[in-house]
């Protein structure tokens, strides 16, 4: 039986603003899969930063392996990389001087010397299908696939066990795409990554619907 890696617990977040969203309960097990739907403004992306750690909620729990990641500084530091996050937009995460240093980065703050993090940059760069020819490059001069494709492998260098991708096909070409998501497949089946799809991508949701199910976010709990 396959162990839940990351659920949440009676999670809600409140905005500057005042307003707050609701959350109904989740969770994820290692080698699974889960789409996340929602309409625009819903609150799929704050649900995302949530889960990554990024974001501490107003109330309830994001648990991992059934800790509480927000209970002390040892559970944080414990969580640290164990969940990845990849934004929407390559921009945010690009901005280093070239695309081996940035995907260099992660590795580098989980505390690995240069020359294992460059090892581990390298190794995730192929496994994303980043040609070698880009690695000196600045990230910035690259296409926007190409961009999507660095940005993925930054995240996967740091080995997480739950990657949350916030609509990662979006801006791709049909070629392109298939490569993510068969990469995406693969870390399933081989590694047992949990993977947490926010899409609006019918043809993803398709894909994915039967296997993992669908998790709907609206501003109601």
């Amino acid at each position: 039986m396959s162990k839940v890696l990351l659920s949440t617990r009676d999670l809600s977040f409140s905005y500057p603003d005042s307003s707050t969203l609701f959350f109904k309960d989740f969770e994820i097990s290692e080698g699974s899969v889960i789409c996340v739907t929602g309409p625009m403004g819903s609150g799929k992306t704050t649900f995302a930063k949530l889960l990554s750690g990024l974001e501490k909620p107003t109330s309830g729990k994001v648990l991992y392996k059934g800790e509480d990641i927000w209970v002390n500084r040892s559970s944080r530091r414990s969580f640290a990389g164990k969940a990845a996050l990849l934004f929407q937009f390559s921009a945010d995460q690009l901005f280093e001087k070239t695309v081996l240093a940035d995907v260099m980065f992660g590795p580098l703050n989980m505390a690995l010397d240069e020359k294992e993090a460059e090892k581990a940059a390298e190794e995730a760069l192929r496994l994303a299908g980043v040609e070698e020819k880009l690695w000196r490059m600045d990230p910035f001069m690259l296409s926007g696939g190409q961009k999507k494709l660095v940005s993925l492998a930054g995240v996967l260098a740091i080995k997480p066990e739950v990657l949350i991708l916030d609509e990662v096909t979006s801006a791709l070409d049909s070629e392109t795409e298939e490569r993510v998501l068969s990469l995406l497949d693969s870390l399933r089946k081989e590694k047992n990554m949990a993977i947490v799809l926010i899409t609006h991508d019918k043809e993803v949701l398709n894909r994915y619907a039967s296997d993992g199910g669908i998790y709907e976010i609206g501003n109601d709990k």
